[in-house]
Formats: structure tokens, C-alpha cells, sequence
């Protein structure tokens, strides 16, 4: 529907923990992150760790606009909080749904 305003489909409507990782794999491996463990899904996001590394995956397009915005965000006030914060990268690879990585932090949830 060219024109009509409507945001195009999302095209990955069926994105779970076990399908995400083979769309993930190609692209993750360049950033370091090789084998994707669940470590669980909400509405928004799956999140992956991969060894030191933490994956989170968008579900469908309003999650990956805010992914976006906690990628431009946190690197810019974690220097002014009292605690660690994730410093995650946004990645929008073609064929596949948008993604963050960053290191994991040490300490309880």
C-alpha cells in the first residue's frame, strides 16, 4: 500500500526464542557473539547471552524503535550513574530482525 501511511509489515510475526537465533547467527558471529543461550522473552524482546555478551532481539517494529533509543540513550548517561549500565550497539542487518549487543554486567538482576 504505497502512500497509504501504513508502516509495512513486521516480517518476522512468528520471532521466538527457537527462531531467532538462526536470523541472529550470520549476523551476530560478526560482532562476537557465536553460541546464542535463551536467557528469556517478553513482549518487546528475546533476549540471548553469547559468552560476555548480551543479545537482545526486537519483536516487532515499536520494540525496535526503542531498542534504537536505549542504544543512542544509555551511552550517553551511564557515565553520570551511580551504577553500572548496558552501553548496547544497535545493529539493523538486512534479513533480519533489529538487534542490540552489549557487555554482560556482573551482580544480581
Amino acid at each position: 500500500m504505497s502512500g497509504s501511511g501504513e508502516a509495512p509489515a513486521w516480517p518476522w510475526p512468528e520471532l521466538d526464542v527457537s527462531t531467532a537465533p538462526a536470523l541472529l547467527r550470520p549476523h551476530s558471529t560478526k560482532v562476537g557473539c557465536d553460541e546464542l543461550t535463551p536467557m528469556g522473552e517478553a513482549h518487546f524482546t528475546l533476549a540471548f547471552s553469547a559468552g560476555t555478551w548480551i543479545v537482545r532481539v526486537a519483536r516487532h517494529a515499536k520494540a525496535a524503535a526503542a531498542l534504537q533509543r536505549e542504544a543512542c540513550v544509555l551511552p550517553q548517561i551511564a557515565a553520570s550513574l551511580p551504577l553500572p549500565v548496558p552501553q548496547p550497539t544497535f545493529h539493523s542487518p538486512p534479513d533480519c530482525p533489529p538487534f542490540t549487543t552489549h557487555e554482560a554486567i556482573d551482580g544480581e538482576s
